[in-house]
């Protein structure tokens, strides 16, 4: 099975579902304590299949209905896996990984400042950041942000580059996502190469 950074798909599609949430002894999700996230349902979709993981009250028979549709299925109709849960409209993500160091040209003037990739402008405020949204002893992922007036001119790139330089160093796996309607952040993972390995869809 293929593996990357040393996981398989399913143990990466856990690593980044426990960033949200933590897991009963039957795999089942629990909210973790500050998280924003409350989904019914978090379906993995990759190379391997789909993994499906679901919220400790949705009934039993609910999550086999789920279980049983094909990724094909889910991708194509997503409203089918919130009409069996009851839920509401599926939110789709895309996540990437970060397989290796960039090399220093791609950082240019980015340095880390409490643990956040940084780039200042001329008043040394900082004007593009990265940092760890989510953070666990195995696992980080990114979030990104620039001034409006400062972007256009790389430095989302820059800042992304050194936040997952850092968390390869800390022996950490850097996952990158974003919303499917999200052309800027879609267009950033294409201009740093970043390997596609999910499509998520989240059920409310």
């Amino acid at each position: 099975m293929l593996t990357l950074l040393g996981y398989t798909l399913p143990e990466l599609a856990r690593l980044q579902i426990e960033l949200e949430y933590r897991l009963t002894s039957d795999g089942l999700l629990i909210p973790r304590e500050g998280s924003v996230e409350r989904n019914r349902c978090c379906l993995y979709l990759h190379a391997a299949g789909m993994d499906a993981y679901f919220r400790s009250d949705v009934p039993a028979s609910a999550r086999r209905a789920v279980a049983r549709l094909a990724p094909q299925t889910v991708l194509a109709a997503p409203e089918l896996v919130s009409e069996r849960l009851g839920g509401t409209a599926a939110g789709r993500y895309e996540t990437y990984l970060v397989l290796e160091p960039f090399p220093a040209a791609s950082c240019g003037e980015a340095r880390l400042v409490d643990g956040k990739a940084v780039i200042e402008g001329p008043d040394r405020r900082a004007v593009s950041w990265a940092w760890s949204v989510r953070e666990s002893d195995r696992a980080a992922e990114c979030a990104v942000e620039t001034v409006e007036s400062f972007r256009r001119r790389g430095f989302a790139s820059r800042v992304t580059a050194t936040w997952a330089n850092r968390t390869l160093a800390a022996g950490k796996v850097p996952f990158y996502s974003h919303s499917a309607g999200n052309d800027a952040s879609r267009a950033l993972a294409v201009r740093l190469g970043l390997e596609h390995v999910f499509t998520v869809f989240g059920i409310a």
